[in-house]
Order: structure tokens, then sequence, then C-alpha cells
């Protein structure tokens, strides 16, 4: 077993044996961060719509793949 969850899992709750500590994702402008602390000291925690972050994942690719036309246009 580890000591907290894995990175890549939005999670809120204990972990392992020790119940007094809550792993909790805290999402902000800048993404995801991991959070671990006593309950009463955790910041609040939102998640994020589902459908807003495929919606960003989605634009992200279209700039991307915009930016490889303009590139494949230049002489």
């Amino acid at each position: 077993m580890t000591t907290q969850p894995p990175a890549h899992l939005p999670y809120y709750g204990s972990w392992g044996d020790d119940n007094s500590i809550v792993h909790a994702t805290a999402w902000s402008t800048r993404g995801p961060a991991r959070v671990a602390g006593p309950a009463d000291q955790l910041p609040q925690i939102f998640l994020p719509d589902p459908n807003v972050l495929a919606l960003a994942a989605q634009q992200a690719r279209i700039a991307e793949l915009e930016a490889r036309v303009r590139e494949l246009e230049q002489p």
C-alpha cells in the first residue's frame, strides 16, 4: 500500500490506517493540487464540472493542431 492516493486520481478522504489526515485534490485556476491534513485545516474543496475539463482539453488540442497547420503552411 502507498502512503497516499495516486496523483492522477481526484480524491477526498483518509488513506491507509491514519484517519486523522484527509487527502484531497483541490482545484484552482492552475489545475489540481493534492493537499493533506486534518479536515478542519483543509481549504474548501470544489470539484470542477467534468464537461468544463473536457472542453478545456479539446480547446488545448485544437490550439496544438492549429499551430501545426500554420507550420505546415509556411514555405
